[in-house]
Order: C-alpha cells, then sequence, then structure tokens
C-alpha cells in the first residue's frame, strides 16, 4: 500500500485539482482495483515484505509468466525502490507481456514516474505495447513540453486508432474523448461527451468528464448544469453528487458543498473518500462530527491517511485517551517521521502514561 503525506489540508490541494481516473477499456480490473474494494492494513513491516516478495517473482525468469505479469501489476500499489526496480525491468523486458504489466502499474504513479517508466516504450515494436503506451500517458498531455508531446504524439496516434476500430461500446468512446480532452481539443471533447450522454444517458461517467471540462474552461455554469443533469437522470451515483459538491466547494458554496457530499455516502456508504473529504470541509465548524466522518471512512477504506486525520482530530481535541490509542495504531502503518508530526504537536504525546 502506497504510503502518502499524511494530513487533512492536503486534500484541500486536491478538492482543486480533483479529476476522476481515466477511463479506459480494459478487459480484467487491475491488481489495484481488486485490492482497493477491501479495506487492507498493513503494518509497515508486512508492506515491506510483500513488495519483496512480490518483487522477486516479478524479476525471477524461473517464474512462469502468467504469474510474473500478476505480480509487475501488483506492484503498481508499492512506492518502494524494490517495487521502481521491478517495474522498470519488467519495461525493458524481451517479452511483450511484461512491458504490458509494466505500463499498468504505473497508470497511478506520478507523473514522472510515468514518463520515466513509460515513455522509451512509445517506440516499441511492439504494436500493443505502443498503444498501451499511449494509453497511458496521454493523460500527462497537460504535464509535457511541446518536444514531449510531439515524441508521444505517435502512440497517442496508435492509441486512438485503436480506439476507432472499437469505439461502439461506451467504454472505448469514453477513452476517445477523454484523449480529446486531454490534449485540449475542447470543441470535439464536448461533441464527443454530448453524443455518448444522448446514447447512454445513465452512464454517469459521462457526465462527469464533460463536467471536468467545463471546469478546466472556467464555464462554471455549464459545469454545474452537466453535473445536476447527470444526477436528475443517475439520483443515486454517489460520485456525481461528490462532483458537483467539490464544485460548489470550489465555487465557496459551502452549503451546497457539504449538502452534495453528503448526499454521496448515503448513496455509497462503503466509500471511504466521500466522508473524508466531508470531514475535511466539517473540521473546523463542527469537530466532533469530522471525528465521525475520519472514522467512517478509516473503517470503509483502511486508508493510512484517513487514519492520520482521524489521529489527528482527537488530538487537536484533546481527547487524549482516543489520541493514544490512534496513534498505536498509527505506528503500525506509518513511518516514524509520519508519527512524528502528531507526537510533536503534544508533548505528552511522545510518552507513555
Amino acid at each position: 500500500m502506497r504510503l502518502l503525506t499524511y494530513t487533512a489540508a492536503n486534500l484541500l490541494v486536491s478538492l482543486f485539482t480533483w479529476q476522476s481516473v481515466q477511463a479506459a477499456p480494459q478487459s480484467n480490473p487491475t491488481a489495484r482495483e481488486v485490492t482497493a474494494a477491501v479495506p487492507q492494513v498493513r503494518t509497515i513491516d508486512s508492506q515491506e515484505k510483500e513488495e519483496e516478495r512480490l518483487s522477486r517473482i516479478a524479476q525471477d525468469n524461473e517464474q512462469p509468466i502468467e504469474l510474473r505479469i500478476q505480480a509487475v501489476v501488483a506492484l503498481g500499489q508499492y512506492s518502494g525502490p524494490n517495487a521502481f526496480i521491478s517495474v522498470a525491468r519488467a519495461s525493458r523486458s524481451p517479452h511483450a507481456e511484461l512491458k504490458l504489466a509494466a505500463i499498468e502499474a504505473v497508470r497511478f504513479w506520478s507523473v514522472k514516474a510515468r514518463w520515466d517508466v513509460v515513455s522509451p516504450l512509445v517506440n516499441d515494436n511492439n504494436e500493443r505495447v505502443q498503444v498501451a503506451a499511449g494509453n497511458v500517458l496521454v493523460s500527462l498531455w497537460g504535464e509535457l513540453n511541446i518536444n514531449q508531446q510531439a515524441y508521444l504524439q505517435p502512440a497517442v496516434d496508435q492509441y486512438v486508432a485503436a480506439l476507432k476500430k472499437i469505439a461502439t461500446d461506451f467504454q472505448s468512446q469514453l477513452a476517445l474523448a477523454n484523449v480529446y480532452r486531454y490534449q485540449q481539443q475542447t470543441e470535439q471533447a464536448e461533441l464527443a461527451y454530448k453524443a455518448l450522454i444522448e446514447q447512454f444517458p445513465e452512464e454517469g461517467e459521462s457526465y462527469l468528464q464533460l463536467g471536468e471540462l467545463y471546469r478546466k474552461d472556467s464555464a462554471k455554469v455549464q459545469e454545474v448544469a452537466i453535473l445536476k443533469q447527470g444526477i436528475l437522470v443517475n439520483p443515486q451515483a454517489g460520485h456525481l453528487h461528490y462532483a458537483l459538491g467539490l464544485t460548489y466547494y470550489r465555487q465557496k458554496e459551502s452549503e451546497q458543498a457539504q449538502r452534495q457530499i453528503q448526499l454521496a455516502i448515503d448513496n455509497a456508504p462503503s466509500n471511504g473518500r466521500y466522508p473524508y473529504t466531508l470531514a475535511v470541509m466539517l473540521k473546523s465548524a463542527e469537530p466532533a462530527q469530522a471525528i465521525k466522518l475520519f472514522q467512517k471512512a478509516y473503517d470503509n477504506a483502511g486508508s493510512p491517511q484517513y487514519l492520520y486525520a482521524l489521529c489527528e482530530s482527537y488530538v487537536e481535541q484533546g481527547h487524549e485517551v482516543q489520541a493514544r490509542q490512534c496513534i498505536g495504531k498509527l505506528k503500525q502503518v506509518a513511518p516514524d517521521n509520519i508519527v512524528k508530526q502528531l507526537t510533536d504537536k503534544h508533548a505528552y504525546l511522545a510518552y507513555p502514561q
């Protein structure tokens, strides 16, 4: 499990830069999607051991190729040196399947890490690898300089050509519309999303991505309108309520934002991100309610980030007993320097009772 910089305040930054995960046609769920379905809380030691085990499998030429592929994809959940080295080596493998696994593994890594691992595969002699490279890197388009964009364009063209061959289903059409958005082809993207909404009105992702297009274009009225339209058709779509809540939050309409995030929670009660976001919004005005929401977020997702936020709230509200218990759990899953951020705020926490 990847460890992030834990602070509830960090979410406030992501609220303004929120972007849904790229939709792309996939025949099988990734390891990240599978493991995300069930909350998993691993100690630091167990994380390191699992990363090392997967790394050995990924690099062992004696292992069946199918097992190595699974290990490489699973390593995408980790951020240690073993994971990076193993995934990078897989990307340089003579086996196209291992290259494809490496590309999938880094799908949610940082911009630099994705570019470093995948960009050499843009000119691979295997067309499937080129297409996959275009798929994973095109979402970085706005982060790349002109030379990098020119270098990437042939792989994006391959990806687009592959999508157009199968562009009858929703996911492939959505992926094509996303390419237009990533490359700032605003009019084409808008037309593509609207066509999807007309053809597949019950698919919430079209409204979500069109709303993102409007957000990037500072079209606030249209952004709110399209998300409301999506909710009207899909009233139980938690992700649409969540997106509208973030839109209202960016527009400094706090009550509307909180109402929509609460609706997201009501419609997706097992989601961890939604209660976490609402807790951050309420933390100053309603600290007791925020604590309950941080607890719900952690119970749902098992994320060390959410556990840190819960502990931080206990500390700030002076709940010494709960703070100590919470920090005891945090020590098992977070690095020492992260825990020290909390204990340094209140000296009494640095010492046992």
